[in-house]
């Protein structure tokens, strides 16, 4: 009698792990995932991420999904399955240890993005806290500019407190001076980072991230700092060129990476003095066997600029465009 308990007490338990493997995949499956990439020049994959289920496959694996339920649900074969498999490891995008495979971009659940901004908040309040000692300087050098003729500071300071200070003037020298990295990870001939994150809210870029987006003709680049960027139609790029008129010069531009320069030692001692702390996050969320320090932690610094961002403007600090977006066209 004994035994037969058991033995049902068994069952019922593969049973009920069986049913919550199927109601992941089905998530898998229904979820909206948005790629992202982090790169200079022609540093990009040179196949689709997009195509054949791959980027659903990705998600699997950093669940823990096996591979055989995975092929199961989405009708592949043993074949389509091995080619899948194939690809993604000449691309370094999976690697195989102990017989298990595992992701080697950087994957984020929704859950676990809500996870990574709370663990973002001790770290993203002392960058606002060093950044609203420097305001009065920043403002100075402001006033430097061109463009401060016709766009007061508060006007500016999204772009110049976000974006500046966190982002697209800064993340180099996060790569270079905080991970000591002076190439991006190699990925069959590339240098890139990439990502593929699960995204509830499609009113705005996954997560809430800022980020800058751009595109160029000749002359002009036309440039968006923001979390809804998504939402512009960059196919009609000579009308976005036409109906933005903030222009940043190059004069501007130095002057914006001075101010950068300037604010770089108090965000680097920030970021080693935290050093031990993300390395701990690193390994509490389980990302050391899937992909380096690195490339989890340049990830993670967005959602800690992100953060930062939304604290100064909590602060009444900078003020976020209604729309969520910054345009502005650039002649450097």
């Amino acid at each position: 009698m004994k035994s037969k308990l058991s033995l049902l007490i068994i069952i019922l338990i593969i049973s009920c792990n069986n049913e919550t493997k199927n109601q992941e995949l089905n998530s898998i499956l229904n979820s909206h995932l948005e790629h992202s990439l982090i790169s200079r020049g022609n540093n990009f994959p040179d196949f689709n991420p997009y195509k054949d289920n791959v980027d659903l496959f990705l998600i699997s694996l950093h669940k823990g999904i096996p591979t055989n339920s995975f092929k199961n649900k989405v009708n592949w074969n043993d074949s389509i399955l091995n080619k899948r498999i194939e690809l993604l490891l000449e691309k370094n995008w999976v690697n195989k240890r102990n017989n298990k495979l595992y992701p080697s971009i950087f994957i984020a659940s929704h859950i676990e993005g809500l996870q990574l901004y709370e663990f973002s908040n001790k770290v993203s309040e002392q960058i606002a806290n060093s950044i609203e000692q420097e305001i009065p300087e920043i403002k100075t050098e402001y006033l430097k500019t061109d463009i401060s003729n016709k766009l007061d500071f508060k006007e500016m300071s999204f772009l110049i407190l976000s974006d500046v200070l966190l982002d697209s003037w800064q993340i180099e020298n996060v790569e270079r001076k905080f991970l000591k990295k002076k190439q991006r990870p190699f990925r069959n001939g590339k240098h890139y980072y990439y990502s593929i994150m699960e995204n509830k809210n499609t009113s705005q870029d996954v997560f809430g991230i800022y980020g800058n987006m751009m595109d160029s003709n000749d002359t002009i680049s036309y440039n968006i700092y923001g979390n809804r960027q998504t939402l512009v139609d960059f196919n009609k790029l000579d009308e976005l060129i036409k109906n933005c008129d903030v222009v940043i010069n190059e004069k501007d531009y130095d002057i914006f990476s001075d101010i950068a320069n300037q604010y770089l030692p108090k965000l680097l001692s920030i970021l080693e003095n935290n050093q031990t702390y993300f390395e701990k996050v690193y390994t509490q969320m389980n990302y050391d066997k899937e992909i380096t320090f690195d490339e989890f932690f340049i990830w993670w610094y967005h959602f800690i600029y992100t953060n930062t961002t939304n604290i100064l403007n909590k602060r009444k600090l900078l003020t976020i465009p209604p729309n969520g977006n910054f345009e502005y066209i650039s002649t450097k």
